[in-house]
């Protein structure tokens, strides 16, 4: 490739025109001139890219060589360029044109200008959304006269010379019969062929809804397909739906081809319907509830509506549309007693009904909601522990937020009526037989602490020591109960090797008993009869132990079934609750109460002092009532807050004390059960 500076252009022009004019007189020579000639040296392509469904692109690189004849030392100026598409069978007028700026014609060859003797390269890459011809029109400028242009051509795909349209054979649609449902799948099958190539094919439905795929042929000579359309719901029931295949070729020639046969959109097939999140017959609901299952519905066009309803409790209702959503459903006070389904279907647009869901098959129990006095406050400071005093109207509270203290709450007042200070944190506590002295165990002090509560406010801790500790380790006592001889029991215990033990206090003397046969309760909870008179023992699974209190005796040594759960003891020690689980007077498993709260742990629980009933925490679901003779779930308390923890029964058992104690401040509740 050569070329000359223009500078150097404009000096030689002006050497040979005062060359000329030396001559002088009338000779004259020949104008000088230039012609430019282009060629195409080589034509790769066309490479074909898909762009999408029946959207192609074809490119060609095409490159050209260019040389110049003329007299003298003349050079011609390259000038702008005109790229020419054509398309069709017929090729003789251009059907798209662009315009090539001399800028970027100059920068093509390398040069501003050709000379004679000059040859100059360049390469184009050119494409299109179809096959074509091209011709690129340069033009040029030589030293005199106007411009010129040069023409060369090439072909981006097959060369077209009389071609035929394509043909399209083979054609079968499939469903058999006259008619076909949203949701069915139309299938056709074709053969197009072309002499000079396909370029696209195409099947499109038209009338009750308009369907379409196209495909890009890539000018395959011959190209065989199945195509499946699925009938979407938008389409119109009972009207006609038929189809056409066309096909094109390079020549951008185009056959078409009707349906054999068409088709009536119907509707046949029923909605479907679904549910989750469905009550199973071993839940429990309550009356005041919310059932809350999640509904949808498919069909092959579209869901008119979802239907449930509640038998026998004769509740019917129903959202539009095909759901995908919780429904709520409020339990009634008259469903209570009752086993209940609910039934679930859905209806479509053309009236036709899914099959019916009913959950649970057995029916679900519903129980009823009682709702019982309560009353009820917030006080200040965590709540650790407790111990109900009928005699004065008092809850007696272990608190240690900010200061240890016992903490005296009212129960006529719902109000903090005093705040006794402790130098050390109680871990337990309980009231003498008389009410008028309450007990607690301070293993900080590794003492007992008195407050007489005949003593006009302000009350003070009386501590007494223990002298029957073991001075070689860190034996302390950790927990409390008085009989009803008035004795304290004390379990002292600590970090291994520490030994245990069970301590009798006599709080009238000051004397101390370590109990024969108790070495071996380390670890071990204990909880007394309302009666004082029987003290149980629970450790895991393998402690579970009776102390009669008059006769200062130990029971038969027994396992426990579950270790979850509080421990609780009726009136007399004739009920045993660990958890759900009931024992007996002489601590045999009776039974297994329901789990209403759920899990095989209930994290707060109370026996009733007759031992009859068992009362289990629900969250904000309030409270259950659980019959221990039979297990029968009999009913629901609300509670004013979430019912997540402690539950005692009082002394004379006609009232449920229910406590919810976190970060700081606690919410007391006081149920009458009378």
């Amino acid at each position: 490739m050569t070329g000359h500076p223009l500078a150097r252009v404009v000096l030689v022009l002006g050497a040979a025109a005062a060359l000329a004019a030396a001559c002088g007189g009338d000779s004259t020579g020949p104008a000088p001139d230039v012609t430019v000639t282009i060629t195409v040296t080589q034509l790769t392509g066309p490479d074909i890219s898909d762009l999408g469904a029946g959207q192609q692109r074809v490119q060609c690189e095409v490159s050209l060589s260019a040389s110049a004849t003329g007299t003298g030392t003349a050079r011609a100026t390259w000038r702008d360029a005109t790229l020419l598409f054509y398309a069709g069978p017929a090729r003789a007028t251009p059907v798209d044109s662009t315009l090539i700026p001399a800028t970027e014609i100059q920068s093509s060859w390398g040069a501003s200008n050709i000379g004679p003797g000059d040859t100059q390269r360049s390469g184009w890459r050119i494409s299109a959304a179809i096959p074509f011809g091209a011709a690129l029109v340069y033009r040029y400028q030589p030293p005199t006269g106007g411009v010129r242009s040069t023409r060369v051509t090439f072909t981006c795909g097959p060369e077209i010379a009389n071609p035929q349209p394509p043909t399209i054979s083979g054609l079968s649609v499939q469903p058999a019969g006259s008619e076909i449902e949203p949701g069915g799948t139309l299938i056709v099958h074709y053969i197009a062929a072309s002499d000079v190539g396909l370029w696209t094919s195409s099947v499109k439905t038209s009338g009750a809804c308009t369907l379409e795929q196209d495909f890009s042929e890539r000018l395959l000579r011959s190209s065989e397909r199945t195509v499946s359309l699925v009938i979407p719901g938008t389409c119109t029931l009972g009207k006609s739906l038929s189809f056409q295949v066309s096909a094109t070729n390079a020549a951008l020639e185009s056959t078409m081809v009707p349906s054999p046969r068409s088709f009536t959109v119907v509707d046949h097939t029923p909605p479907h319907v679904f549910g989750d999140h469905w009550p199973t017959a071993t839940d429990y609901y309550f009356v005041g509830d919310t059932l809350r299952p999640f509904v949808s519905a498919q069909d092959n066009q579209a869901v008119r509506s979802i239907i449930w309803e509640v038998q026998p409790g004769g509740l019917r209702d129903s959202i539009s549309g095909a759901g995908g959503r919780f429904v709520d459903i409020p339990i009634r006070p008259e469903w209570a007693g009752a086993s209940i389904q609910i039934r679930l279907f859905a209806r479509d647009m053309s009236g036709l009904v899914s099959d019916t869901l009913v959950a649970p098959i057995p029916g679900l129990p519903i129980y009823p909601t009682v709702q019982r006095p309560t009353r009820w406050t917030t006080i200040a400071g965590d709540v650790e522990d407790l111990a109900f005093d009928s005699k004065r109207g008092m809850v007696y509270l272990v608190q240690v937020e900010g200061t240890v203290r016992i903490g005296v709450f009212s129960v006529a007042n719902l109000a903090m009526w005093e705040s006794i200070p402790l130098r050390t944190g109680a871990s337990d506590l309980d009231l003498t037989p008389s009410d008028d002295s309450l007990v607690l165990a301070l293993p900080y002090e590794r003492a007992l602490g008195v407050i007489d509560l005949l003593q006009a406010s302000p009350r003070t801790v009386t501590v007494l020591p223990l002298h029957s500790l073991d001075t070689t380790t860190q034996q302390a006592p950790w927990q409390v109960r008085v009989g009803a001889n008035g004795k304290a029991y004390v379990i002292l215990e600590g970090p291994t090797p520490t030994p245990s033990g069970l301590l009798e206090v006599d709080l009238a003397t000051g004397t101390e008993r370590l109990i024969p046969g108790s070495a071996n309760i380390a670890g071990a909870r204990f909880e007394r009869s309302f009666d004082r008179s029987a003290l149980i023992f629970d450790r895991w699974t393998d402690l579970l132990e009776r102390y009669d209190v008059g006769r200062d005796a130990f029971g038969p040594l027994h396992g426990a079934r579950s270790i979850y759960g509080p421990l609780r003891v009726d009136g007399t020690g004739a009920r045993v609750t660990i958890g759900l689980d009931v024992y007996d007077a002489n601590l045999d498993f009776f039974r297994r109460l329901p789990s209403v709260y759920g899990g095989e742990a209930v994290p707060g629980a109370a026996l009733s002092k007759d031992g009859m009933y068992l009362y289990s925490v629900l969250g904000f679901r309030g409270i259950a009532r659980t019959r221990t003779s039979d297990g029968a779930v009999l009913d629901r308390s609300p509670t004013p807050f979430s019912a997540s923890g402690y539950l005692r029964v009082s002394p004379d058992g006609s009232t449920l004390i229910v406590v919810d104690s976190f970060v700081g401040t606690a919410r007391i509740a006081l149920i009458d059960l009378r």
